[in-house]
């Protein structure tokens, strides 16, 4: 099992959680928590970085859900970053919520905040 970490990268933008390791029942309320300090501060949209994720399971697809509610609750957008292809958007594929999300794949330029 690798460590899992969020990482914020308050200084891009719009704002970034980069996500690395394994997104289970274990980490996904560490990953809800930071979704929801980063909505607390004051800003436009926040970009969820899961291409360095290397599992995710039920548990962790919930938290990416109620951040994208949650972003959706206090008018903030949550773009969603997967590898093209990768574990992350096959699992989103196969449990029908890749179109309830703002997906974006690599090579996919991120807008700026102001868009």
């Amino acid at each position: 099992m690798s460590d899992f970490r969020v990482e914020h990268a308050t200084q891009d933008d719009p704002p970034r959680l980069v996500v690395t390791g394994e997104l289970d029942v274990a980490t996904a309320p560490e990953l809800e928590a930071a979704l929801r300090a980063s909505l607390g501060v004051p800003g436009g949209d926040l970009v969820l970085d899961l291409r360095p994720l290397e599992f995710i399971d039920s548990s962790g697809l919930r938290a990416v859900l109620v951040g994208a509610r949650d972003a959706a609750a206090a008018e903030r957008g949550l773009r969603v970053v997967v590898c093209d292809g990768g574990q992350v958007e096959r699992v989103f594929g196969l449990a029908g919520v890749a179109d309830r999300l703002d997906l974006m794949r690599d090579g996919d330029s991120l807008p700026d905040a102001a868009s």
